[in-house]
């Protein structure tokens, strides 16, 4: 099992420095990666992007080890 950088920082009361990326592009997230941020928020709650989109996103997170956190739009069974 991987060990959550992020949740260890915080533990040890070190700051922990996330991006927030709100449109389709794997390539910002992999660059947040190469800067050195700790996590990576996919929001997506507003965007028409699909999970198709989102997984390559994920993927460009977790090749540099990073935690993705994931904010999606509710489908009609939440709304109602």
């Amino acid at each position: 099992m991987r060990t959550n950088r992020t949740k260890a920082k915080l533990a040890r009361h070190e700051l922990a420095l996330g991006a927030c990326v709100s449109s389709y592009s794997p390539d910002l997230v992999e660059l947040c990666g190469a800067a050195g941020f700790d996590f990576v928020t996919i929001d997506i709650e507003h965007e028409g992007v699909g999970y198709e989109e989102v997984a390559h996103m994920i993927r460009a997170a977790e090749a540099y080890d990073r935690l993705v956190r994931s904010r999606r739009s509710c489908n009609k069974r939440c709304s109602s």
